[in-house]
């Protein structure tokens, strides 16, 4: 049973209110950077979770796949990651987590925009 959460939005042409979907295996986009760090998907297996995306309200299906385990390297140092692809609206974003407490997002790639964010030290 779906339930749904009004928020008033404030933009440059004024406040608008939206309605955001809220049921068990809906996140926003801060939810689903914590469900990453907390995941165990076994090589191969895949998660379907819908996301709310923008101010739209509008919540979209996204697939996480764990890929496995790889050693990162980027600015802060060197990690061992578990990366994860998730396809999200036409895109695929890959993503690789610390292994080891606190499970930070090491780095995120973007293929279709070729952006690429890592942790600096």
């Amino acid at each position: 049973h779906n339930k749904k959460a009004t928020i008033k939005a404030k933009l440059p042409q004024g406040e608008k209110s939206v309605d955001i979907p809220i049921n068990i295996n809906t996140y926003d986009n801060d939810q689903v950077t914590t469900i990453l760090r907390a995941i165990e998907l076994k090589v191969g297996e895949e998660k379907e979770i819908n996301v709310v995306i923008g101010l739209s309200g509008t919540a979209v299906p996204i697939k996480i796949k764990a890929l496995g385990e790889e050693k990162v390297k980027v600015p802060a140092g060197e990690f061992d990651c578990n990366k994860y692809t998730i396809a999200v609206v036409g895109r695929m974003i890959d993503m690789w987590y610390e292994k080891s407490a606190p499970k930070r997002m090491i780095k995120y790639f973007d293929a279709q925009s070729k952006m690429t964010m890592e942790l600096l030290p």
